[in-house]
């Protein structure tokens, strides 16, 4: 069985541009779509970006 190697803290400059991409991609209060892309909500950015955020959380760097 091969290991998964583990994945790396994100850096300062990730986790700043997942804090924007969190501020920018909030759901409508009329519709079920983000308001950052369109997509509908939690879009793909708004995951990513609070994936990112809670990496950094968990490692110490938020």
């Amino acid at each position: 069985m091969t290991e998964r190697p583990l994945r790396q803290p994100p850096t300062q400059e990730r986790v700043e541009q997942a804090r924007q991409a969190y501020e920018q991609h909030i759901p409508s209060m009329f519709t079920h779509h983000c308001l950052g892309c369109d997509e509908r909500w939690p879009c793909r950015q708004y995951r990513e970006a609070l994936a990112t955020l809670r990496d950094a959380e968990s490692s110490g760097d938020a």
